[in-house]
């Protein structure tokens, strides 16, 4: 139960973080907050989760565990997207630059 909670919190604090918000939707906030396109967010912790997810379970459960990660973590990816424009346009700019490099 530990690994799969472990996945779970992971994937949900790696969309969290905003890292695909920005990934997704970069051109727009730079363009709300009076950025130039040329000063793109370059580092995150991105490509931890998929380590970390592959790793965490035992070999018998090597296919199910990561399975359910990459599950959780695309299912928040995907939720992000969908409420993420909403957000831009609910908020002041600073606000939403401000969430989407926490």
């Amino acid at each position: 139960m530990k690994p799969i909670s472990l996945a779970f919190l992971i994937a949900f604090f790696n969309q969290l973080s905003g890292i695909n918000a920005v990934l997704y939707f970069a051109p727009r906030i730079l363009k709300v907050t009076g950025l130039e396109g040329s000063a793109a967010h370059a580092i995150g912790q991105g490509a931890v989760i998929w380590v970390f997810i592959s790793e965490i379970f035992p070999n018998r459960d090597r296919a199910a565990g990561p399975s359910f990660g990459c599950f959780t973590h695309w299912i928040f990816a995907a939720l992000i997207t969908l409420f993420f424009p909403r957000l831009v346009e609910s908020f002041s700019p600073e606000a939403v630059l401000d969430f989407s490099v926490s």
